[in-house]
């Protein structure tokens, strides 16, 4: 079975607008009467997303590419994953979390050189630090 690319990337977009609309509800309103208010810039940007969106679907309905289910499947699933690895750097600290996304990172990709895959992973967090830290003076984390 076979989805349209385009139409679920659509969809997304679609709802990604809708959720701003729904978010700058609660943003303030006009300070005068002459101001549009800080909650008008989301709000159009969005609707002018979700109307070419409309129409890009309309004039290009026959030209969307077909991708396996299983494509889109993994997509989701990786997604997920990357939600759940900010989620738990948030959680649990981002030099914590990051050596073990990286190592689970490169292993889905396909790297099997674990020697490599380990000092990538151990690395690269550290040179990141190293470079914020002590050469720019920004610090990003406790290490």
């Amino acid at each position: 079975m076979k989805l349209p690319l385009v139409h679920i990337i659509y969809a997304a977009l679609f709802a990604l607008g809708v959720l701003v609309i729904w978010t700058a509800k609660g943003f303030p309103g006009p300070q005068s009467a002459r101001d549009v208010g800080p909650a008008m810039f989301p709000v159009w940007l969005s609707g002018i997303m979700m109307t070419l969106i409309v129409v890009d679907l309309v004039i290009s309905r026959k030209n969307a590419r077909w991708v396996p289910v299983g494509d889109v499947g993994l997509a989701v699933v990786f997604a997920l994953a990357m939600g759940s690895v900010v989620w738990a750097a948030s959680r649990f600290g981002f030099f914590y979390v990051l050596p073990v996304a990286l190592l689970v990172g490169v292993v889905a990709m396909g790297s099997r050189n674990w020697l490599a895959n380990v000092l990538f992973s151990l690395l690269t967090p550290l040179v990141l630090w190293q470079v914020f830290d002590r050469l720019l003076g920004i610090p990003i984390a406790q290490l």
